[in-house]
């Protein structure tokens, strides 16, 4: 019949969780969402008519005081702001007004702010506990209004194809050296185009963007996946192919047979790759090396347009 709210302090939720007449302790971060997990759980999760507050409040988001002004005032009808609130952005966008009715004429909200000594809080627990021990939950408690839900959505699709896009391909690549992601784009009859070089996936695939590279949204999905992977593993050690999973390094004395044979120049066979996400054919002699894409005068530097 008790809940307690510790605000910003954690491990009190923890001194207090199993102390008798708690029906659940949790901390509180928010203003806005926090509250309202914090109203549904308390109609339709707990049965729980006293909120005892305690713990440290957020000087910034003053989510003890909002709760508190929600208890005493309620909401604005037309955007759903706590009346009163003093906390950063305290609306309720996804909680009914009816919702934040019933907490109001359901819960008490009892105001121990500052108090982190669990033995007095334990002390006006039991107190509590006992005053309100008849207290149960209401017959026939329903939602008037329904609160807002997420649509479920499933994973999945389809890359278009390249003969329909006309981007090329790109190869992406890791340089151990320089600690630096390397993407190459080549046009469809395999002339090198350009090269980005850059640290993070995201301002690279950025970068392919504004420049008008990419104008299929899958295959900006599929670069962007390709480079984060790239990303990983030049932070963690290990070694990168494209359209290769991650691996592991083999243990001490064990030896993997490779997919893919080495450069020789510490970066791995490149692996090719179509816009479209699918491989393209090599033929004799047709491999990254074999193309001069690291010829000065058939690259466009691209590192200064895009940031890099």
């Amino acid at each position: 019949m008790v809940g307690v709210c510790t605000l910003t302090t954690r491990w009190l939720a923890g001194e207090l969780g199993g102390a008798p007449g708690v029906v659940t302790a949790a901390p509180l971060m928010t203003p806005n969402l926090g509250i309202e997990e914090l109203v549904r759980s308390v109609l339709y999760d707990k049965p729980i008519r006293i909120l005892l507050l305690c713990g440290r409040d957020s000087r910034l988001f003053r989510q003890g005081q909002s709760l508190l002004a929600l208890a005493r005032n309620g909401v604005r009808a037309r955007d759903r702001r706590i009346i009163g609130a003093l906390g950063y952005r305290p609306y309720l966008r996804g909680l009914p007004v009816t919702d934040a009715e019933a907490f109001r004429s359901l819960v008490q909200v009892v105001d121990a702010r500052n108090t982190l000594d669990p033995v007095v809080l334990r002390a006006r627990i039991a107190d509590h506990a006992r005053r309100f021990a008849e207290a149960a939950e209401p017959n026939g408690m329903t939602r008037s209004e329904q609160s807002p839900r997420f649509a479920p959505l499933r994973p999945g699709g389809r890359r278009q194809q390249i003969q329909t896009t006309g981007e090329g391909f790109f190869v992406v690549s890791t340089d151990p050296v320089r600690r630096e992601l390397v993407l190459r784009h080549y046009s469809e009859d395999y002339v090198p185009a350009h090269e980005m070089r850059g640290h993070r996936a995201e301002s690279m695939v950025l970068g392919l963007i504004g420049a008008g590279l990419i104008r299929e949204p899958s295959h900006a999905a599929y670069l962007g996946a390709e480079l984060t992977k790239a990303e990983t593993a030049m932070r963690l050690g290990l070694d990168y192919n494209q359209d290769i999973p991650l691996r592991a390094p083999a243990p001490a004395g064990k030896s993997r047979e490779k997919e893919h044979a080495s450069s020789g120049d510490g970066r791995g066979f490149y692996s090719f790759h179509r816009a479209s996400g699918r491989p393209g054919k090599r033929g004799p002699g047709r491999g990254p090396s074999d193309m001069r894409a690291d010829r000065p005068e058939l690259v466009a530097d691209d590192r200064t347009r895009h940031g890099h």
